[in-house]
């Protein structure tokens, strides 16, 4: 009982938190080249993600122009491999890692630079 009235402390708490950042006004810093961003997600991600401004069509990962993703939250797909919902490890990363591609900071920032601006214009 106990873990649960804290639980539910901890979520009340989160949504109070994550309002009071919506209500504060100022939008999002994003940094990253969304130019070479494009040519990074074509190259890259497009297989997978249906995203109009890229120009893909794919069936395997979310759509991301119905998902409109944060610029954090495209920055941390692509950190964590793109794993999350899809039932796998963190580990198994689906297109890119050790000895496939492994993304710079810069490329990271370019791909979300163009995946948030393509998604919130």
């Amino acid at each position: 009982m106990t873990v649960r009235i804290t639980l539910v402390v901890l979520g009340l708490s989160g949504l109070v938190l994550g309002a009071l950042a919506l209500t504060r006004g100022g939008s999002p810093t994003v940094v990253g080249d969304a130019v070479h961003g494009r040519v990074l997600f074509r190259g890259y991600c497009s297989g997978c993600h249906t995203l109009k401004a890229a120009g893909s069509h794919g069936r395997f990962g979310p759509n991301i122009d119905n998902m409109a993703p944060t610029y954090a939250q495209v920055v941390q797909q692509i950190v964590t491999g793109g794993t999350q919902g899809a039932g796998l490890p963190p580990t198994a990363r689906l297109t890119f890692g050790r000895g496939i591609h492994e993304f710079t900071k810069s490329d990271i920032h370019d791909i979300a630079a163009f995946v948030f601006s393509s998604t919130h214009a």
